[in-house]
């Protein structure tokens, strides 16, 4: 029997037609039973949710770990040599700081965020009448805008009553997904602790995996991808979340030194919408501007005042030192990777779309730098503005 004469040039030609032809056959039929594949995404997320807790609590402690461990105790000579014991105690310590933090959150902030909100809700109508009073007093020289604001006030009221009826029924279902967090959350804990504790292990792991499977070259370029985007992401969401918690902070000095009413509520929606870059601070200074206009006018335009120049402080001074170059980007990309990251992944996009885009952004620098240097073409953007 003669043997086939195989055609190395042309079977690798087949092969990648074959997977190509696989590639798109499995994404046409995903979009097609689009509504399946999601429901399949969103099982899998839900039965892995506690181990993504995990990766996420492990990712955001390990900063915290790495001071006790390598800067803290290297300091402490009997500790130096002490390997195992330093690595458990700065676990140990980074824990005890997140259950304190937790604790003081849960008996601090989450009654006064549950009795202003009771209050909100209770004095809707009260607060609409108090706003109607007060724009009477400031048109009452137009009757046809006096109409107009005693027309909003009912539409308000009927908004509350609407808001209270459509909330109730889902609170029995809230409740239950409370439980299930909870149970997810202490799991969560429980992989992170572990996670933590060999988390170099856990990396090696991966990096073998990588270099079993794939060449040398494209094991080293992803490891490579691997670490720009850890850099990316660890240090624009912590660099984030400081600045959110002091923005925070300071609206809520603020607020108590001029009497402002709820002040830890807003303080929590200033600091939470923080977290978004650009639109943040226009996402939380609305909703809060409302509140207190409903309790005191004058008081609305003075927070208004104040949440201006804070987020010029903040947008001007205190983020860019606490981010530094983490970004590396110019504002219009910046809103580009909001935008497409809301649109694609709602909220969480918008947090994580900024860092991710990042990534994206820097390799193709990367790759355009690249490309113009075998060309013998500067990679300076300054030079292309003449030609």
């Amino acid at each position: 029997m003669k043997k086939i004469d195989w055609n190395r040039k042309y079977t690798t030609i087949a092969v990648y037609v074959i997977l190509t032809a696989c590639a798109i056959g499995l994404i046409l039929g995903m979009l097609w039973n689009f509504s399946l594949v999601s429901a399949a995404i969103g099982t899998l997320i839900s039965v892995l949710s506690p181990f993504i807790i995990g990766f996420v609590l492990a990712y955001l402690l390990l900063p915290i770990v790495n001071f006790f461990e390598k800067i803290c105790f290297e300091k402490i000579k009997p500790m130096k040599t002490k390997r195992k014991l330093n690595r458990v105690l700065s676990v140990v310590i980074s824990y005890l700081l997140l259950i304190a933090f937790l604790v003081l959150f849960a008996y601090v902030v989450v009654p006064e965020l549950y009795s202003s909100l009771l209050e909100i809700l209770s004095n809707l109508d009260n607060y609409a009448e108090s706003v109607t009073a007060w724009m009477q007093n400031m048109f009452d020289s137009n009757p046809a805008l006096i109409k107009i604001v005693d027309e909003a006030a009912v539409y308000m009221t009927d908004i509350s009553e609407t808001i209270i009826e459509a909330v109730l029924p889902y609170l029995g279902g809230v409740a239950t997904g409370v439980v299930v967090g909870v149970k997810n959350i202490v799991v969560g804990l429980i992989v992170a602790f572990y996670m933590l504790l060999r988390h170099e292990m856990f990396t090696a792991q991966i990096k073998k995996i990588t270099y079993a499977i794939f060449s040398s070259k494209t094991a080293e370029r992803m490891v490579e991808v691997t670490n720009l985007t850890n850099k990316a992401f660890s240090g624009y969401v912590s660099g984030q979340l400081i600045d959110s918690v002091m923005i925070a902070i300071i609206t809520y000095l603020v607020m108590l030194i001029f009497g402002w009413p709820y002040p830890m509520l807003i303080a929590v929606i200033i600091g939470v919408t923080n977290i978004l870059p650009f639109f943040g601070p226009f996402i939380g200074g609305i909703p809060s501007f409302i509140i207190i206009l409903l309790i005191n006018p004058w008081q609305a335009i003075s927070f208004g005042i104040f949440i201006i120049i804070l987020q010029q402080i903040d947008g001007n001074i205190i983020a860019p030192r606490i981010l530094s170059k983490s970004v590396g980007m110019s504002a219009i990309w910046v809103v580009f990777a909001i935008i497409v990251g809301g649109g694609l992944f709602g909220f969480i996009g918008m947090v994580l779309g900024v860092p991710m885009f990042s990534v994206i952004y820097t390799l193709f620098k990367e790759f355009i730098s690249k490309r113009l240097e075998k060309k013998n073409l500067s990679s300076n953007t300054n030079d292309y503005k003449k030609v």
